[in-house]
């Protein structure tokens, strides 16, 4: 508690374990500032006359002071005081320690930033939807895929943009994941989507889970198969041409095993 001038002149047991004080006599009379770290003290000055000024209360973050100097992250409350005829007489304030808050804080904005470093260097395509299968976000990596814009995708029904044929085995996998202890359902699907240009992908499935475990989601790894699938047809081309001149040479063409056992004869042999 602070008259208005900003002197202490109350503080409780936890008030003082929170700042490391032996008892009150350190504190009473002293200027409420000393128990803020530097860096803040122009804004708590600031925060302590609209308060007075305003007569409103609210609550904001403030780094604070141990006796010894140790700094410590706080949130304070702050409300003004009035006697029986309404005047404003002092200042009550509440103050919680979030140093752990903050460190938790910390770490989580840590992690999301790696994953989100991971989600956008991959080449490989990632797509994250709601259960609906509506678009929540997209990686770069699916951009360069498709052809379309971030604005394009976002917001749509992902399922939309499938051949009708595909769209139900990708539902058919989605519930499979729904119903999976693990939360994710693999499964390779080659679909040639609709919107954007034409090409092929491999589609993996697997199911997003909030804290509590219940299904929030799903997230797609998409890779482009294009370029294999033609070098595939290409190969079937070459082996289909080959066969085709083996079985029509008058020579007598064969194959043999390491073990000495026949594996192919041309066709000129049975005639």
């Amino acid at each position: 508690v602070y008259d208005l001038e900003g002197r202490i002149i109350e503080m409780n047991e936890a008030a003082l374990r929170l700042h490391g004080l032996g008892n009150r006599e350190e504190v009473i009379g002293q200027n409420g500032l000393m128990l803020v770290a530097e860096k803040d003290r122009a804004r708590a000055r600031e925060n302590t006359r609209r308060t007075f000024k305003e007569e409103r209360s609210g609550t904001v973050e403030y780094t604070l002071l141990t006796k010894g100097g140790k700094e410590f992250e706080a949130e304070y409350g702050g409300a003004l005081v009035h006697d029986g005829f309404g005047k404003a007489v002092g200042f009550i304030g509440t103050t919680r320690d979030i140093t752990e808050r903050k460190r938790v804080e910390e770490a989580l904005r840590e992690s999301e930033e790696k994953l989100r470093v991971m989600f956008e260097s991959t080449s490989e395509g990632i797509v994250v939807t709601d259960l609906k299968g509506k678009i929540l976000d997209v990686n770069d990596a699916i951009l360069r895929m498709s052809g379309l814009s971030r604005e394009e995708l976002v917001g749509q029904d992902g399922l939309a943009l499938m051949p009708r044929e595909d769209t139900k085995k990708i539902i058919g996998h989605g519930t499979k994941a729904l119903k999976s202890g693990t939360g994710a359902e693999k499964m390779i699907q080659e679909i040639t989507p609709t919107s954007g240009r034409e090409y092929d992908v491999g589609l993996s499935m697997g199911m997003l889970r909030d804290s509590s475990g219940d299904p929030t989601g799903f997230v797609a790894i998409v890779r482009d198969i294009t370029e294999s699938k033609r070098a595939e047809e290409a190969l079937r081309e070459s082996e289909e041409k080959h066969r085709e001149l083996v079985e029509n040479l008058s020579d007598i063409i064969y194959t043999v095993d390491e073990n000495g056992v026949t594996t192919y004869i041309s066709p000129v042999v049975e005639s």
